[in-house]
């Protein structure tokens, strides 16, 4: 108990120095939040990811785009000859009065869906190690395998709080808020080789996101 406690406080500590230094930066030399643009239009996001065709390009409804209001956003299906459809969602959210990111943890559960697991996973992609989370979601007799993380001024990220963390960070030493939000939906109760299939889908889309995605400071 008494090593959790000193974690805890480690932490905090941590926290507050790294927040005190980053408000004593930004206090020097402070000017508003610009927003950042996409290195490129997410409308010419490729229509093939290894195997994986492109099915259809869908559209949020418009009660979900009023909540989540990103900057751009691109939803697709995409198919695959052995396992079938998988979606994927980038959303986009560049700063300067855009959005904020809603992590899985708190919007399916509103909407129904439970978490039945969630562990960190990795993937190997041209010489980058990216961790995502994968979980999985039941709503009734429904399941979901979900993967997805976060690319905050460059970073891949996959903890929300670490996140927030970064986007004040950036906010206050760079005037940059960016941050996207990338996730895999595969209906069903997935395999594990229909798992390993959604994350080989997701190591061929990074080095694709890292084309249209803002660079880091």
């Amino acid at each position: 108990m008494k090593g959790d406690t000193g974690g805890r406080i480690a932490t905090w500590m941590f926290l507050l120095v790294y927040l005190i230094l980053a408000l004593a930066a930004a206090g020097e030399n402070w000017r508003p939040e610009r927003a950042v643009p996409l290195a490129a239009p997410l409308a010419d996001f490729p229509a093939s990811i290894g195997n994986w065709r492109l099915s259809s390009c869908d559209s949020l409804d418009p009660e979900t785009l009023a909540l989540l209001r990103p900057t751009d956003y691109l939803l697709r299906s995409y198919h695959h000859p052995r396992f079938g459809d998988l979606t994927l969602y980038l959303g986009y959210h560049g700063g300067g009065g855009s959005g904020e990111i809603h992590s899985p943890r708190n919007c399916l559960p509103g909407a129904g869906w439970q978490r039945i697991s969630q562990e960190t996973v990795q993937v190997q992609s041209e010489g980058t190690l990216v961790s995502l989370e994968g979980a999985v979601y039941g709503k009734g007799a429904q399941r979901e395998l979900i993967l997805y993380w976060f690319r905050v001024g460059g970073e891949n990220l996959c903890d929300e709080y670490l996140v927030r963390l970064r986007q004040l960070r950036n906010a206050l030493l760079y005037r940059r808020r960016d941050a996207a939000f990338i996730r895999i939906s595969l209906p069903g109760a997935a395999t594990g080789e229909q798992q390993l299939a959604a994350l080989q889908f997701a190591a061929g889309c990074y080095p694709q996101l890292c084309r249209f995605l803002p660079k880091g400071p």
